[in-house]
């Protein structure tokens, strides 16, 4: 996969942003809240809305087709755990009555109505502007994207562990416009760590990529 700049949109922890910059590419962090690792922080839902209806965007407007877009779009309403609460099957809702987990089950349905619209407007607006994009999001058995998303995912990382990283947490990655390069390297070493799973003020959780596995995901998959 051959470009220019790389664009992460999302990604709280700028662990990719580092990895890229340290394999000598320029890599630019854009998220919803201030951290260390942010370059530029707006609300990235806004912005797809308005890039979705050919208005201006601060962010999409500064994207070009030689660009590579990084997109660990949060995962909260298309996760197994959102349809365990959505059934009311979830232990914390065992006493709860029908009424409540029809009324909980609507606005979880709303939520990811929202959310869901918010992810296919991205892949669209990479479609039409044609930039690479390519979308990092969680694998499980009943997974909302695996069932009804249109796009396959390029690749579906099982064990995150076997690149480096502390979490074992499945893993699956969509690629639009581009593909994924598949180098064969041989100095992986599997992590058996555990990291924790931060949360923002706004619901979405993100669990932590180690800097390892960054650099071994990007020279398997994405450099050539």
């Amino acid at each position: 996969m051959i470009f220019n700049k790389v664009h992460c949109i999302f990604e709280q922890s700028g662990t990719f942003k580092k990895a890229f910059e340290e394999l000598g590419y320029n890599a630019i962090d854009y998220d919803i809240e201030k951290t260390e690792n942010t370059n530029v922080v707006t609300d990235l839902f806004t912005q797809i809305f308005l890039a979705s209806q050919e208005k201006k965007s601060e962010v999409f407007d500064n994207i070009n087709p030689d660009d590579l877009v990084l997109a660990f779009f949060p995962c909260t309403y298309f996760s197994d755990q959102n349809q365990l609460l959505s059934r009311g099957d979830s232990y914390g809702q065992k006493e709860w009555s029908v009424e409540k987990k029809l009324k909980h089950s609507i606005d979880l349905m709303n939520k990811r109505s929202e959310f869901y619209t918010y992810l296919c407007s991205l892949c669209l607006i990479a479609i039409k502007k044609g930039f690479k994009l390519v979308i990092e999001n969680p694998y499980g058995k009943v997974n909302f994207l695996k069932h009804f998303f249109p796009i396959k995912p390029g690749i579906i990382i099982y064990n995150r562990r076997k690149l480096g990283d502390g979490y074992k947490k499945p893993t699956q990655f969509f690629f639009i416009n581009c593909k994924p390069t598949f180098n064969l390297q041989n100095e992986y070493v599997e992590n058996k760590k555990q990291k924790q799973t931060i949360e923002n003020n706004r619901g979405i959780s993100r669990s932590i990529i180690s800097p390892d596995f960054a650099k071994n995901f990007i020279k398997t998959f994405i450099i050539e």
